[in-house]
């Protein structure tokens, strides 16, 4: 169903042959839509099956740049990591082609609900634990977005009775018209991807799209313990509800539902009625910013219809996410931990706040993040520091006076040296606070690569 008609006889260029170009390719293609897509890679660079695929079914493509070709369809679909200021993107503009994301045209022909959970931290998690709820509780759920499947991959399959928990970042929200959720979620916000919104200002613009359309029908939930979000919650005149770690009920009064913390136990509050959730206790993944990931989880599958007592259970039964604060190996007494989502000092400060004292690998692609922001907590839990990627200098630099630091060329040499450190009781973790891609193509092949390097370890001591 495309839902207004309004890309009939239309012609699509897809920007980019990575998971959401192919998968929208297809769908479109699939649909009888004239579809081209071009990659800026050579082809020797994507993956091996995508070629064939595309060939398969009959979609015609280019690599290895951009040609003129690009511009002779009706719409180009860009992938998320092409950003909006580059020459093929200017050029579209100018010559009044309109320019979609991935998620946008998915949205335009989804027949069921959206919901759709956004923030700089915490929302693989929070969407995950979202759908192991809302599929334990029978619902034909698809976790998709940022993680799992591509959304457009989702579209032949749903019907109306399905619901799509779609996980979304800034750059995807930047490419939205009319993308208009159910439910939409923020769960944080602090300053990352700066290089590519240009400022602050323009990266929490972006993620607050996710509200831009939602009307009386829809709900938006958010973290009542953020100022900047709050204050902008309480300009908005539609449906809210807010989760709050910090049990900050004066600013959850007024409101149809919410969520809080309190003497251990996670809370659900509907009108005048307040229910227990589940004790924090019973929970299998350590740390406060946890706590917080299952409020929210809990407050969107409550309002959702889905009674206690299934949240409840699936919550005591969600065993977490990989590469977040992942367990992955114990070699006499000392346990390792894959921390490889952390591409971000908010989300680092996080997990070393989940421990006691930790031997800690970090680093990562270059940054001009203040390392001033980590450096007390740093100094307070880390016994040793290794240091990686192109930050290392860097970072050892600013922590050799105060700890031991060394520095790894490689995953399987900080392991190593991680090990030397540690001791029974203190454990390694493994959480870089910067982006992946000076050694690793993402966040989940680096979180990999480090679970392979602890467990050739093992393998080696047993």
């Amino acid at each position: 169903m495309n839902k207004s008609g309004e890309f009939d006889g239309c012609s699509f260029t897809i920007l980019g042959a990575g998971r959401s170009g192919i998968a929208i390719a297809k769908f479109l293609n699939g649909r009888g839509f004239k579809v081209f897509l071009s990659d800026n890679n050579p082809e020797a660079s994507l993956s091996y099956l995508i070629p064939g695929s595309l060939k398969e079914k009959n979609i015609s493509f280019e690599t290895g740049g951009h040609s003129e070709k690009v511009f002779e369809n009706d719409v180009i679909v860009k992938s998320p990591g092409i950003n909006p200021v580059s020459p093929v993107i200017l050029k579209a503009r100018e010559l009044g082609i309109p320019v979609f994301g991935e998620v946008e045209i998915a949205y335009r022909f989804c027949i069921c609900p959206v919901i759709a959970i956004t923030g700089t931290n915490g929302k693989t998690t929070t969407t995950i634990l979202t759908g192991q709820i809302f599929q334990d509780a029978g619902l034909d759920a698809r976790i998709c977005g940022n993680v799992g499947k591509a959304f457009a991959e989702e579209l032949d399959t749903i019907t109306e009775t399905s619901v799509i928990i779609l996980e979304i970042s800034s750059y995807q929200l930047e490419d939205t018209l009319k993308f208009k959720p159910a439910i939409s979620v923020f769960m944080n916000f602090t300053e990352d991807h700066i290089e590519w919104h240009g400022n602050v200002q323009n990266y929490f613009n972006a993620k607050f799209k996710i509200v831009t359309n939602q009307d009386g029908d829809d709900l938006f939930i958010y973290n009542a313990d953020e100022n900047k979000i709050r204050e902008k919650a309480k300009t908005l005149r539609i449906p809210k509800a807010a989760f709050s770690f910090e049990n900050k009920q004066t600013e959850l009064d007024g409101l149809k539902y919410s969520a809080f913390y309190k003497n251990g136990i996670l809370f659900v509050k509907d009108g005048n009625f307040t229910f227990e959730l589940i004790p924090r206790n019973d929970i299998k993944l350590i740390g406060d910013h946890n706590t917080q990931n299952f409020l929210a989880a809990g407050l969107v599958a409550y309002s959702y219809g889905i009674p206690i007592e299934s949240i409840r259970k699936s919550m005591a039964n969600f065993g977490g996410v990989e590469h977040r604060i992942e367990h992955c190996g114990t070699l006499n007494g000392i346990d390792f931990y894959n921390d490889s989502k952390a591409t971000n000092f908010d989300s680092m400060l996080m997990c070393l706040n989940s421990f006691g004292k930790v031997v800690l690998i970090s680093g990562g692609q270059n940054s001009t993040a203040r390392i001033d922001v980590i450096f007390d907590t740093v100094i307070k839990k880390v016994e040793a520091l290794i240091c990686i990627g192109e930050m290392k200098e860097v970072l050892a630099e600013k922590f050799m006076r105060y700890l031991p630091v060394e520095i790894a060329e490689t995953l399987d040499d900080a392991v190593r040296i991680s090990f030397s450190h540690a001791t029974a009781g203190i454990p390694v973790l493994f959480s870089p606070g910067f982006k992946s891609f000076d050694m690793f193509n993402d966040y989940e092949h680096r979180g990999s690569e480090f679970k392979k390097s602890v467990k050739k370890l093992i393998n080696e001591n047993d």
